[in-house]
């Protein structure tokens, strides 16, 4: 086919974005990414043609400065309904032109947010956008800080911050009680807040730690000091470690200086860059780039502990740098690398000298290293192959540092695995975040099963578990946080659970009441998790008794297995046509109940207590 005219052709051509008139077939814009000019910003053309895109002619003189060196994350561009001559062309920054693309100005505007943020301007990163085919002053836009809507196109925005899509990297849990939990954001900074059920008609509460000034930037992986609560480490791409004195409000910057290092090649580091604090010493960080670096004043001095370990002896496997670094919490010094191209090294006497350990592992990205709290040389791996175009499912152990390698994936559906984590507690149970989902082996690999059923169908990036409350947190890829209590399941597994049976519950929280009017305060309202096993599939009634009298009941559907029944702790719901009517639901009081499961074969009884609010 002959190359289209005017459009340039050489090796600098990049991503391309189309839009056609809605009047006119013909006549298409061409939004283009062009290295051919050279790395630099300023890459963004727009072309345009007249003749269904025999010819092309580029519309603008100047530069549009959009795509800064990340054009292929964008080059999306969209005509107006009604006027051909008004275009939209999305990239860093959102361009506007009302002439055929001849000159641009950016759209910026003043933004009013759904929910609280201390996010001041139109977040960057510019993905899609709707006009309104019957209105052209109404714009819906999304971008890297969520949804954005205009009525008045552009110059004020609703942004609908109240929508759960956050695309985290990593978690970390404190231990606070109850815990917090940090996170960091793809372009939306490290977050952190308390593990409470989100509730779509409140703010969540949860804080930032901005990473740049236009909005948030990219957080990627946090650390909590487990001694002094004071300092946290929160991060940007490639290894911009903060650390943060929470009661001053300052961090400082504290990644490797570069130039202090005279190490004969390049440092390296991927997007997230792996670190952490060592278990040994809170006062003691490793950080993995193609070299790893130490310190052992929080980061303010950086010692090199490596050669550069991108390259080894497989030359498949020639990586940019460190994907995951880990270190046992029952040996000071064994540490564990993982690139990401499959190299994986390891060092039991926490120096220079570092041993490859890659035979039988894939060319693949090794996301996450799981080194065994209940014997020393077992390691557990997870790899992903998605940067490459394999969606295999790879994850390892080995019980010997990692000479030989065996495969655990079992019976895993086949998509790309983040990581695996060794449970606290139970030396056999183990957890992996997928591409759509996590699970869970009580066999240390042997088989797995899906892990809850109303988790959505997302990347799992990480997981973790508080060990005074026995609660998992997954971190998901695009829809934000969750979180299951273990109890059920370390009773289930140590017991042998057979035949129907409701676990323990905890105590039933209840919400706050207003003062002048006894209202319920429905900020502090609290659903009281159920949890029960049945045998088979069956239909199933749930009762909250009170002296053996029946407050409120229900009939719910169980599946054969793991059930949970999450009650708001509504005894009844009443009506009234007077017009200052307030107090429609009834709660239950402080006391002691009981809850009954009424099973096809069995009632099964257990007593709970409702606590007041504090």
């Amino acid at each position: 086919m002959k190359p289209a005219e005017g459009l340039p052709e050489n090796e600098g051509k990049g991503r391309i974005g189309l839009a056609v008139s809605h009047t006119n077939p013909n006549k298409v814009y061409a939004l283009l990414d062009h290295r051919g000019k050279g790395e630099k910003e300023g890459a963004a053309e727009v072309y345009k043609s007249v003749d269904g895109g025999k010819n092309w002619k580029k519309t603008h003189p100047k530069e549009l400065r959009i795509f800064s060196s990340i054009g292929w994350y964008f080059a999306d561009i969209y005509v107006s309904p009604k006027n051909d001559d008004e275009i939209y062309a999305l990239g860093v920054r959102l361009a506007h032109s009302i002439d055929g693309g001849k000159t641009f100005n950016y759209i910026g505007g003043n933004v009013h947010h759904h929910f609280p943020s201390p996010a001041d301007r139109l977040h960057l990163d510019h993905c899609e956008l709707w006009i309104n085919p019957k209105n052209s002053e109404h714009l819906a836009l999304a971008n890297d800080g969520g949804l954005y809507v205009s009525y008045d196109k552009g110059e004020n925005w609703k942004h609908f911050n109240n929508i759960p899509t956050g695309e985290f990297y990593d978690i970390a849990l404190d231990n606070s009680d109850p815990y917090t939990i940090y996170g960091g954001v793809q372009d939306d900074a490290t977050v952190y807040g308390k593990a409470d059920e989100w509730n779509p008609k409140y703010p969540d509460g949860w804080k930032y730690l901005w990473i740049d000034a236009w909005s948030g930037g990219d957080g990627t992986i946090t650390a909590t000091d487990p001694v002094d609560s004071n300092t946290l480490y929160f991060s940007s791409q490639e290894g911009g470690i903060r650390r943060l004195n929470e009661q001053a409000d300052t961090s400082k910057y504290v990644r490797p200086n570069s130039r202090s290092f005279d190490l004969g090649n390049k440092i390296n580091y991927n997007f997230v860059a792996p670190y952490f604090i060592s278990p040994h010493d809170h006062s003691t960080l490793y950080l993995g780039g193609n070299y790893i670096f130490k310190s052992t004043n929080r980061g303010d001095d950086w010692t090199v502990i490596s050669r550069d370990l991108s390259s080894g002896g497989n030359g498949n496997k020639d990586s940019h740098a460190a994907g995951a670094i880990a270190e046992s919490e029952l040996r000071k010094g064994l540490l564990y690398m993982g690139t990401d191209r499959g190299l994986f090294w390891v060092t039991q006497k926490e120096d220079t000298t570092w041993t490859e350990r890659s035979k039988g592992l894939p060319d693949a990205y090794i996301r996450s290293i799981s080194p065994s709290r209940f014997k020393e040389s077992r390691v557990y791996i997870a790899m992903s192959g998605l940067n490459y175009d394999d969606f295999g499912t790879y994850i390892y152990k080995s019980e010997n540092y990692g000479k030989t390698w065996e495969s655990i994936s079992s019976n895993l559906p086949g998509e790309v695995a983040y990581v695996v984590k060794e449970d606290p507690f139970f030396e056999n149970i183990l957890y992996a975040g997928l591409f759509r989902g996590a699970y869970i082996s009580t066999n240390r690999g042997k088989s797995w099963s899906l892990l809850g059923k109303n988790m959505p169908t997302v990347a799992v990036s990480d997981l973790e578990i508080d060990k005074d409350s026995k609660d998992l947190v997954v971190a998901t890829h695009g829809r934000g946080l969750y979180k299951m209590n273990l109890s059920p399941v370390y009773k289930k597994y140590t017991d042998g659970i057979k035949s129907d049976y409701l676990f323990d519950l905890p105590k039933a929280e209840l919400p706050q009441y207003n003062d002048t009017h006894g209202d319920v305060n429905y900020r502090t309202a609290k659903k009281l998790p159920i949890s029960f096993w049945v045998t088979q599939p069956q239909e199933v009634k749930l009762r909250i008794l009170s002296k053996d009298k029946v407050l409120w009941e229900t009939k719910i559907q169980a599946d054969k297995g793991f059930n949970e029944y999450r009650w708001d702790l509504i005894t009844q719901t009443v009506d009234s046509t007077s017009p200052y009517f307030i107090h429609y639901d009834k709660f239950l009081k402080k006391g002691k109940y009981k809850v009954q499961i009424v099973t096809s074969s069995d009632t099964l009884p257990k007593d709970f207590i409702a606590v007041p609010y504090h």
